[in-house]
């Protein structure tokens, strides 16, 4: 895997869709695609904030970034297939475990070790990544999911998911 970090240009041109601009940024690859990645601030906790669809790149956190920044890091990323990320023409590129590999590449790429991940309408890629990868996630936190918590099932789900994460053990893991 193929990483690549650079400093973010301050001194440019400043774009007017942001609220504060990166302290770092950069491409992490796997298998030949390439993630942008932006980081925000400095220190503990760090929080990861995944894209909320695939249509939608990392700006659509630009309200948050600030604050958060101001009390640990950010990191953020765009997406296969929209912001500054590659887009892979095979449809298999697209699941959701490829989604939660590539925030895996971008932490390390990032040099975070483990992050509080707040997903946002997420479609189950941060649950694949709290499940396969515990030890990346300090904490989930969950806007507007879209699983059915009304339900019996979809508390039976949540519950197991959040027991296996905080046991840190995965039999999701282990099928691969």
């Amino acid at each position: 895997m193929a990483m690549q970090a650079v400093r973010a240009d301050t001194a440019g041109a400043r774009e007017q869709t942001r609220a504060r601009q990166p302290d770092q940024q950069g491409y992490a690859e796997r298998d030949g695609v390439r993630v942008f990645w932006e980081r925000y601030g400095d220190g503990e906790p760090a929080f990861l904030l995944p894209p909320t669809w695939e249509i939608v790149h990392s700006r659509s956190w630009k309200c948050q970034i600030p604050y958060l920044a101001r009390h640990g890091r950010v990191v953020t990323f765009d997406p296969r297939g929209n912001g500054r990320s590659d887009r892979p023409r095979d449809y298999d590129a697209y699941t959701r475990r490829e989604f939660a590999a590539d925030a895996v590449a971008v932490l390390d790429a990032a040099g975070v070790a483990s992050a509080v991940v707040v997903s946002w309408c997420d479609m189950g890629e941060s649950l694949i990544l709290a499940a396969e990868h515990p030890e990346r996630v300090a904490g989930l936190v969950f806007i507007a999911p879209p699983l059915p918590l009304a339900d019996e099932l979809g508390l039976a789900l949540l519950t197991l998911l959040l027991g296996l994460w905080r046991d840190r053990r995965s039999p999701l893991a282990a099928e691969r």
